[in-house]
């Protein structure tokens, strides 16, 4: 085996021939003639000392060797462009570092694992994560200050910004355990009155209110962070809707409770969107985490 007169070019070009299942379609696809294709394959053959592709029919199907090295070569091809990528950034001046606002709901295993993700992919790239209520991710990408945005059910993405659709974030209801509306889940025959109980909520944030009671007759207190929001909930200062995977180890201590009560949304699936200029043209590395994240599932 001879590895050092291996090319790019050859790698690309196996890797169009298992895709299009043909040495002619390879052909078509780099515009050149399906006998250059041959060569170039057969001399990566040749270079690896292992046949790839099976050639006995009119398809060129992967031998079973093949599959393993074809991998390699696509993990080869995409380190290659992140090192353009790198080099383009430098040489044009612009930075090396992603900045990416993500709201405060967003569940942190979730976004850690695209960040190991993104690590393999581009591992001359550095992240900032700017963690935030939705409003103001969506003010800071508004402005070039973040080039991506991770928002959750927000009021208003105003134009240039454009935004797609993340996983749905569930949330629930819940309250101290010494709060009233625990002694009402136990008594309540009729509905509650939840004009006397105080929803905590956050600025922007768009929740169901209880069915039994129209939205101004409800008393709400707003805060401006998530922090503060959780300790009013434990401090037993009025109920509200969090991601269950926040407020998991309060639920298994017992400080907090999920409000079971007639007229209350059990379950709130919260919306969730990638956010970017329209007007910036998106580099490789953004362009690649805007892809990914669409597709990762919620982790709680």
């Amino acid at each position: 085996m001879n590895i050092e007169g291996l090319s790019l070019d050859q790698m690309k070009i196996a890797l169009a021939v298992a895709d299009a299942g043909s040495l002619s379609g390879a052909a078509r696809r780099f515009n050149r003639t399906q006998s250059a294709v041959s060569y170039a394959v057969m001399a990566l053959e040749r270079q690896l000392g292992v046949q790839l592709f099976d050639r006995s029919a009119q398809r060129a199907r992967p031998t079973s060797a093949a599959g393993p090295l074809l991998q390699e070569m696509k993990a080869i091809l995409s380190r290659t462009d992140a090192l353009r990528e790198s080099a383009r950034l430098l040489r044009e001046g612009d930075t090396t570092t992603l900045v990416i606002g993500v709201d405060i709901h967003y569940p942190l295993a979730t976004l850690t694992g695209a960040m190991a993700a993104f690590q393999n992919a581009f591992p001359s790239i550095g992240i900032e994560i700017q963690s935030a209520a939705s409003h103001i991710v969506v003010d800071r990408v508004l402005n070039s200050l973040c080039i991506l945005g991770i928002v959750t059910a927000p009021t208003t993405i105003p134009e240039p910004l454009v935004h797609e659709p993340l996983p749905m974030l569930p949330l629930i209801p819940v309250v101290s355990r010494g709060h009233s509306l625990c002694a009402d889940r136990l008594t309540v025959v009729g509905g509650v009155d939840w004009a006397k109980h105080i929803q905590v909520t956050i600025q922007g944030e768009r929740l169901p209110a209880p069915l039994e009671t129209s939205q101004p007759q409800l008393k709400t207190w707003c805060v401006d962070d998530l922090t503060t929001k959780l300790a009013f909930l434990r401090a037993g200062l009025g109920w509200g809707y969090v991601p269950q995977h926040l407020v998991q180890e309060d639920l298994d201590h017992g400080d907090l409770e999920i409000i079971a009560l007639p007229g209350l949304q059990a379950e709130y699936l919260q919306s969730v969107h990638l956010v970017r200029n329209g007007t910036r043209e998106l580099a490789l590395p953004a362009r690649w985490l805007a892809q990914y994240l669409p597709h990762r599932s919620l982790k709680p």
